[in-house]
């Protein structure tokens, strides 16, 4: 759970920079947010079916073949970033020119994706290593990396966007670089312990590929069905405001920090269920939903009493303009009441 809160912040620390650097900026990152959570969803989409057949040979006792599983993923590490980038640079000039009208917002926010997908090797591959770790039960050294990412890109977001110390004023594109070195950070550190965890030696075997994809496409699907989501609702804000767009934007930042708990919670019992399912023990599994859901419903209703209690000052942190206080602070509100739900 911490390690996605702390990745969670890559997103929420470039937005609150890029806020006092421009306006424009900030919508233009509201605007790629949700081709960011695309990204991350394909990521540990592909990462969690690693970890559910890692997870399940490790229950049924069926070891020897783990090898070839684990160099299957990490070429699906490569090919995913390979595929996404691709689309992404083809795709982004179009996705900024129906989603602003603003000339601003259109071009540091594609100057800002394109930095991101190019970079994104970092992203894909680590959130492969994250799941492989994590399959062992290795929950440590993921959080530490996650850790040591978030503070690079904590020093050099402020650095790269306003040019301190001598580094040249590069505006979005600052944030941009911030961002890929930390994720670049994290994912060196989880590589070099997924070297030390597994043998990888294995063969790179097509069928293997597609049980990782089989067992990861149920999350790839939701979280790239959320993705769409949001993408539909910039498009309707805009036909009002840009600001309204702004708003949506700072509110999927906040409310990560109560929704990211619940994903590292799912993320958490994936392995227990796997192995405990490939072990038939069908007790242990209820247990662990039962146990998960009554988590989940309490950070949601401190996520919603938070929401209720202080919208007006959450809004601030990113933007203090009176038409986004207007426009956010009811929103904030109105949204909440859905968060148990959820």
């Amino acid at each position: 759970m911490l390690a996605l809160l702390i990745q969670s912040i890559y997103n929420i620390v470039d937005s609150y920079f890029v806020s006092q650097y421009s306006l424009s900026g900030l919508t233009a990152l509201s605007i790629i947010f949700p081709i960011q959570l695309l990204m991350t969803a394909l990521g540990t989409g592909t990462g969690t079916g690693l970890n559910i057949l890692i997870s399940r040979m490790d229950g049924n006792g069926e070891t020897a073949r783990q090898r070839d599983v684990v160099k299957s993923g990490l070429y699906l590490g490569v090919w995913n970033f390979l595929a996404f980038t691709c689309m992404g640079m083809l795709l982004i000039g179009s996705y900024y020119a129906v989603s602003s009208d603003q000339a601003a917002v259109r071009a540091e926010g594609i100057q800002y994706a394109q930095i991101i997908f190019l970079g994104s090797f970092g992203l894909f591959m680590e959130s492969n290593c994250t799941k492989l770790l994590q399959a062992k039960g290795n929950m440590v050294t993921p959080m530490l990396a996650q850790v040591a990412g978030a503070v690079i890109n904590i020093v050099f977001d402020p650095i790269l966007i306003f040019g301190r110390f001598g580094a040249p004023e590069l505006g979005v594109a600052g944030a941009a670089i911030a961002t890929i070195l930390g994720q670049w950070v994290a994912m060196l550190i989880t590589l070099k312990a997924v070297f030390h965890t597994y043998d990888t030696r294995g063969s790179f075997r097509f069928k293997d590929c597609v049980q990782i994809y089989r067992s990861g496409f149920p999350s790839i699907m939701m979280q790239s069905l959320y993705t769409l989501y949001i993408v539909g609702l910039n498009l309707i804000l805009k036909q009002f405001t840009e600001d309204a767009v702004t708003v949506l934007g700072i509110y999927y930042k906040l409310q990560t920090f109560f929704f990211i708990p619940l994903m590292g919670l799912q993320q958490v019992i994936v392995p227990v269920i796997s192995f405990n399912y490939g072990a038939q023990n069908n007790k242990r599994v209820n247990d662990t939903l039962s146990y998960a859901i009554r988590i989940s419903s309490g950070v949601m209703v401190l996520g919603t009493l938070t929401f209720m209690a202080f919208p007006k000052e959450l809004i601030s942190i990113f933007a203090a303009s009176a038409s986004i206080l207007s426009i956010g602070t009811p929103a904030l509100r109105i949204i909440s009441v859905s968060f148990v739900g959820c």
